[in-house]
C-alpha cells in the first residue's frame, strides 16, 4: 500500500482487521491519498467521499456518462493513490468510468486510472453490488457478473490480492470454521448442526436483556423496535436531528443516525459511531438510564455497566479539493447533521449491521436471505456461539454464494462477457 504503485486488492473474512488496517495507512501515509465508498454511510464511517460525489457522476448508470475534461480539476492531478473501502459493492462499470475519468482529467490517457493506484478493500463474499432489473441484461452481455473485478480498466492493468486471514472477532475455533464454511458456500451438515443447536424458536428476550434482533428486511427490524419501546412505561422523549449542506437532501435510510429518535427510559439502544475518548464503538449497546432536554445518560452493556452521559455529536460530509500549498489534497465539509450518536438497538437489519462487532445477537432470517452472504453477515457479527440465538434452523437454502466470486476467489478466472451468473436464474 505504501511503497508499491501497483493496484491492490484487500480482503478478507468479517473480523480480519481491514477498517483498522484502513485507519492505520490513512494516519501513516506520505502519498496523496483520497478515500472513497460506494455509500454515503460507508463513506462517512471512513471519514472520506462517496465514489459519485468525489468524480462528480450524476446519479445514473455509468456506462450512460460523458467524460469530460474539468476546468477545476487540480485535486484530480495531485492524487497518488484512491482507497475504495467496501469493494464488493462497487459494480464494474462505474470502476469503468473512473478509469476513462482520471485518464482525461490528469491527462494520462495511456495509462490504467490516468497513473493513480487503486487500493480497494472489502471482503466479496458478504454483500454484493445492487443490479435493478432492467440493467442486468447489460451488465451480463458486457461484464459477465456486477463484481468489481470484471471492469476492462483492472483486466488490462491487473490487481494483486491480499487475504488478511487472522480473525480478531471471534477466537472458538468450531465456530470459526463454520463460519468460513458458510462464508465460501462449504456448509456440510455438521455445520449446520453447530448453529442449530442455538435454535430456540419461542425466544423472547427479558425488558433488561440487551441482546439485537438481525433481520433481512426493515419491516421486521422496525416492528420488533416499535413492540418493544411500546412494552415501556410513559412517552417517550423526541430528539430531533439538525442538517446543513448536503446533509438536507439525504434520505432517512442513508443518514448516520434517525432524524427523529424517541427514547424513553429502559429503552435499550444502539451506538452508532465510535466515542473520541473510547468509552463506546459503534454496535456498542446500552440501556437509557436518565433523560435531559438534551442528553441522555446510558449504562453501557459491555462496560461492566458503566455509566455515560451522550450529547450530541455532529457527522461532517466531507469533499476533497487541493490544498492550498499547491501540492497536496485536503478536505472541506460541505455538510453537518448533528444528532444523538444512537438507535434503537432492539432489531436492526443485516445491511445496518455490516461492521459491527456484537456479544448477544438473535439471527431471524424470516423466509430466508434474498442475496449473497447475507446469512453469514449476520452470523458473523457476533463474537461467541454462546452469544448467538438464532429464531428457526437454518437450512442449506439460506447459504448461498455468487458463484463467480467464488471462482474469482479461489482461481481469479472472471466470467466472459455475455454469460449468465447462476445467481440470475430462477432459484428453487
Amino acid at each position: 500500500m505504501e511503497y508499491e504503485s501497483g493496484h491492490v486488492f484487500i480482503t478478507g473474512r468479517a473480523g480480519t482487521g481491514k477498517s483498522t488496517l484502513l485507519k492505520l495507512f490513512r494516519a501513516q501515509t506520505r502519498k496523496r491519498a483520497a478515500v472513497v465508498a460506494p455509500t454515503g454511510l460507508a463513506a462517512m464511517h471512513v471519514g472520506g467521499q462517496t465514489l459519485h460525489s468525489f468524480f462528480r457522476f450524476p446519479a445514473r448508470p455509468a456506462a450512460s456518462l460523458r467524460i469530460a475534461r474539468l476546468p477545476d480539476g487540480d485535486v484530480y492531478q495531485r492524487l497518488d493513490a484512491l482507497v475504495i473501502d467496501e469493494i464488493s459493492m462497487v459494480r464494474p462499470d462505474l470502476l469503468d468510468a473512473m478509469d476513462e475519468f482520471l485518464r482525461v482529467n490528469r491527462q494520462r490517457v495511456r495509462e490504467p486510472f490516468g497513473g493513480v493506484q487503486l487500493i480497494m478493500i472489502g471482503d466479496l463474499l458478504q454483500l454484493p453490488p445492487v443490479v435493478k432489473d432492467a440493467e442486468k441484461a447489460f451488465i451480463y452481455q458486457r461484464y459477465g457478473t456486477p463484481h468489481f473485478f470484471a471492469a476492462r480498466a483492472l483486466r488490462s492493468a491487473g490487481v494483486h490480492t491480499i487475504e488478511l486471514r487472522h480473525v480478531f472477532r471471534q477466537t472458538e475455533p468450531e465456530f470459526v470454521e463454520a463460519l468460513g464454511a458458510i462464508r465460501e458456500g462449504r456448509c456440510t451438515e455438521e455445520h449446520l448442526a453447530l448453529l442449530n443447536a442455538r435454535v430456540d424458536p419461542g425466544y423472547d428476550p427479558p425488558p433488561d436483556d440487551a441482546v439485537v434482533l438481525l433481520t433481512p428486511t426493515n419491516r421486521v427490524a422496525n416492528r420488533q423496535n416499535a413492540r418493544r419501546m411500546a412494552m415501556l412505561d410513559g412517552e417517550g422523549t423526541i430528539f430531533r436531528a439538525s442538517a446543513a449542506g448536503r446533509f438536507v437532501d439525504v434520505q432517512e435510510n442513508a443518514l448516520p443516525a434517525p432524524s427523529v429518535l424517541s427514547l424513553k427510559v429502559g429503552a435499550h439502544v444502539m451506538f452508532v459511531r465510535n466515542d473520541r475518548e473510547r468509552r463506546w464503538v459503534n454496535g456498542t449497546v446500552g440501556t437509557v438510564e436518565e433523560i435531559e432536554e438534551d442528553a441522555v445518560r446510558v449504562s453501557l452493556a459491555d462496560a461492566g455497566g458503566d455509566d455515560v452521559w451522550v450529547g450530541q455529536e455532529i457527522w461532517e460530509m466531507n469533499e476533497y479539493a487541493a490544498a492550498a500549498d499547491g501540492a497536496g489534497i485536503t478536505t472541506k465539509p460541505v455538510g453537518t447533521y448533528a444528532q444523538l450518536p444512537l438507535r434503537l438497538g432492539y432489531a436492526l437489519t443485516v445491511h445496518r449491521s455490516q461492521g459491527k462487532t456484537l456479544d448477544r445477537v438473535v439471527v431471524d432470517m424470516g423466509h430466508g436471505a434474498f442475496a449473497a452472504g447475507q446469512t453469514y453477515v449476520a452470523l458473523s457479527r457476533v463474537r461467541s456461539l454462546g452469544g448467538l440465538v438464532l429464531t428457526r434452523p437454518l437450512t442449506l437454502s439460506d447459504i448461498f454464494v455468487d458463484p463467480d466470486v467464488i471462482q474469482f476467489v479461489h482461481s481469479g478466472v472472471v466470467p466472459l462477457p455475455g454469460q449468465r451468473s447462476l445467481l440470475d436464474q430462477e432459484r428453487p
